[in-house]
């Protein structure tokens, strides 16, 4: 595992900073990883392979390896000599199975963003939340997609820009970004400046009314802000 990383230009240095990653990074299977990636090079997602190394060791792919390169647990290993324990499918072919259908989901999913979305650039989304790659196309990236385009107002040009700039949008819930959108509205934001507003800060669909959106409205209605909406515009 660590030859494999450092010729992908990890430094031991930088494998070494994240101690409570690193364990279970280096057990993983070295043949598991290779093939994530060659995935990650390949023609699917055209990751260039100076940025693989340095993706896999961040703690933010966690969720992506787990996904298909699998950590052995003690029990996996545990071979039982009862005579009257039933054979049972192997747990590695099990895994391999698995493993071969987050694939073909991935795939799918990354070809749904390039070709149906119309992102240019699916790794630099992929370096910033790999996550990404394991989300359905059906039932959270085209919904949130559509939502930008057809209640927010962004321009087919400006929906991949979006997506590209703060790929974690894709899996938020989209009644949750419905709510921020008519609260703007409710402030006499403008329905003409709201494209113009997620677009280059679409971080505030995310948030969250009642923590974080109310009482900075309080705040500022405190202070003598009189213009709310124009004053976020």
């Amino acid at each position: 595992m660590i030859e494999l990383l450092t010729s992908l230009g990890t430094s031991t240095k930088s494998l070494a900073r994240d101690k409570r990653f690193l364990p279970e990074l280096l057990s993983r299977s070295p043949s598991s990883v290779f093939r994530l990636v060659t995935f990650l090079a390949s023609s699917v997602v055209r990751l260039p392979i100076k940025n693989v190394g340095p993706l896999i060791r961040n703690p933010n792919c966690l969720e992506l390896l787990n996904a298909v390169c699998h950590v052995p647990t003690p029990s996996e290993t545990f071979e039982s000599t009862a005579l009257d324990i039933l054979p049972q499918p192997p747990q590695g072919i099990i895994i391999r199975k698995e493993a071969e259908e987050t694939y073909k989901n991935m795939k799918e999913t990354a070809d749904a963003l390039r070709h149906e979305l119309g992102i240019q650039n699916v790794g630099k989304m992929v370096v910033s939340y790999p996550g990404v790659l394991l989300l359905d196309p059906a039932t959270q990236i085209y919904p949130v997609a559509d939502f930008l385009y057809n209640e927010i107002g962004l321009s087919e040009v400006g929906v991949p820009q979006v997506l590209e700039t703060f790929p974690s949008i894709l899996k938020a819930d989209v009644q949750q970004m419905r709510d921020v959108f008519r609260y703007l509205i409710e402030l006499e934001v403008s329905e003409h400046d709201i494209p113009k507003i997620f677009r280059s800060f679409p971080s505030l669909l995310t948030l969250d009314i009642e923590k974080d959106m109310s009482p900075v409205v309080l705040f500022l209605r405190e202070i003598g802000v009189v213009n709310i909406g124009r004053f976020i515009t």
